[in-house]
């Protein structure tokens, strides 16, 4: 897996780096195939603490080859079984406030939108000290999923912390916009799919 960085927290789950290696020497490596981007800012449900909500990635679709879908309430859906690849990241901050923030990022799966939710793998706390600092959740992880099955982000405030604390967007200078610098999403996923599986139907 790579660095993340000086501020940054990586989320790693799914299956293990030695059996994905094994699957790019088989099936020709990862391609990507969708990249969803959202550049609003991102607030808890009902604005308050210890309240899942779902990290979204903008208006949803679905990859080049109908691998994944991913509708507009950030929730992945497995259109054909397969092994696939998720890359994602949120951008977290926060306004005012004078004591720290803590925020939870965990990710969830289940077999079907009939099935309840349950988590997967560990959790990524941050702690957010003051409105100067910026910190970024990474995820790069290897699934496999059946026809229906639905995993999503979810992030939360904590009452451990202040109640505080959003996934915000970064937006480049007038200058560096001429330039083409993009903003800097408040949250990214781009999905791969192994070149050579046959993921059928």
């Amino acid at each position: 897996m790579p660095s993340a960085g000086k501020n940054s927290k990586i989320i790693g789950l799914g299956i293990s780096e030695e059996k994905a290696n094994e699957l790019i020497s088989l099936y020709g490596g990862y391609r990507p195939v969708a990249a969803f981007v959202d550049i609003t800012t991102q607030m808890p449900i009902g604005n308050t603490t210890d309240t899942l909500t779902p990290v979204l990635f903008g208006s949803g679709g679905t990859s080049g080859d109908g691998v994944i879908s991913m509708d507009s309430n950030g929730v992945f859906t497995n259109v054909k079984s397969g092994y696939w690849f998720l890359k994602a990241r949120a951008r977290a901050k926060r306004t005012g406030a004078n004591q720290t923030s803590e925020l939870f990022f965990q990710f969830y799966k289940r077999l079907s939108s009939s099935e309840p939710w349950l988590p997967l793998g560990a959790s990524v706390d941050i702690e957010l000290d003051n409105a100067k600092q910026t910190e970024v959740v990474l995820d790069e992880s290897f699934f496999y999923g059946d026809v229906g099955n639905q995993f999503y982000l979810g992030w939360s405030r904590s009452s451990t912390g202040d109640n505080s604390g959003e996934l915000v967007p970064g937006f480049p200078s007038t200058a560096l916009s001429a330039l083409d610098i993009q903003v800097s999403p408040s949250a990214q996923a781009t999905i791969f799919t192994l070149a050579d599986y046959d993921y059928g139907q």
